[in-house]
């Protein structure tokens, strides 16, 4: 997981680069909401309290993208400084906020073979207001 810079101003698109090599000698499923691309990334403060994720919509149809031996996968994704935090229980919902000025952590993952998680290091970003 990659990204252009390290600090950005409030609410300028943030370029988000993944990439996944199979590096073994058998092919690898990577399991993904069938409507959202593979790629998925976890937002936390200074504190290390995860604030939330992103893409964040929810679906209950998933999709497997299949990488050959040797191969890589990529994607870039667009994030516009939104985070989504399902709430659970009676009235649940998926609730979308931007971030306000500050330092934050993004973790990226992906759901691979038999449902375990790869995830990259964690990418230190600021948010600055602008003006």
């Amino acid at each position: 997981m990659s990204v252009e810079k390290t600090d950005y101003r409030m609410g300028e698109t943030i370029n988000i680069a993944f990439e996944v090599r199979n590096d073994s000698s058998e092919a690898l499923g990577l399991y993904h909401p069938g409507h959202l691309g593979v790629f998925v990334f976890d937002v936390h403060d200074e504190n290390n309290v995860q604030l939330g994720s992103w893409p964040g919509e929810a679906t209950d149809v998933f999709s497997e993208t299949n990488i050959r031996p040797g191969e890589t996968y990529s994607e870039n994704l667009e994030w516009d400084q939104t985070v989504y935090v399902v709430r659970w229980g009676p009235g649940a919902h998926l609730g979308g906020a931007p971030l306000g000025p500050g330092r934050y952590y993004l973790q990226g993952w992906i759901g691979g073979s038999t449902y375990s998680i790869l995830r990259t290091p964690s990418l230190e970003i600021t948010l600055e207001n602008t003006g």
